[in-house]
């Protein structure tokens, strides 16, 4: 969420170089980062600390960014989770949770956006060097 806060697109690219840089120092090759989930339950024990904010333009800019970041630096970024966790009040890490969110427009709008910026369907997925889609669980 602070990152989020910053809005500040160099930050993020000085946060994915950072996080590259110490992830191969200790043998690491691919992160599980970034969460693009919308923060839109603040009831949700887990995108109220994980999530970049609850604006999908916002969160889809700087998640692009750190995943540019990242893998210039030799380390493969994974945007999760698609289509989204957190619209249910319960953490998704401990119970089965439901989400709700509609993914009209062809999902381009909310959670659907934030993936889309991230992770296009077909040849642009390649094109932008992101390596992984983790779905929801």
């Amino acid at each position: 969420m602070a990152a989020g806060a910053a809005n500040d697109e160099e930050l993020m690219a000085q946060l994915g170089e950072a996080t590259a840089r110490e992830a191969r120092m200790i043998g690491i090759n691919w992160v599980l980062t970034p969460d693009i989930d919308l923060n839109y339950n603040f009831n949700n024990p887990v995108t109220t600390i994980r999530a970049l904010r609850d604006k999908p333009d916002l969160v889809g800019r700087l998640a692009t960014v750190l995943i540019q970041a990242l893998q210039m630096h030799g380390v493969a970024a994974t945007a999760k989770h698609f289509p989204g966790d957190g619209m249910d009040d319960r953490d998704q890490h401990l119970v089965t949770s439901i989400n709700t969110s509609p993914l009209t427009s062809g999902g381009r709008d909310g959670l659907g956006l934030c993936a889309g910026d991230c992770a296009p369907a077909g040849a642009k997925s390649a094109m932008s060097d992101m390596t992984t889609v983790a779905m929801a669980h």
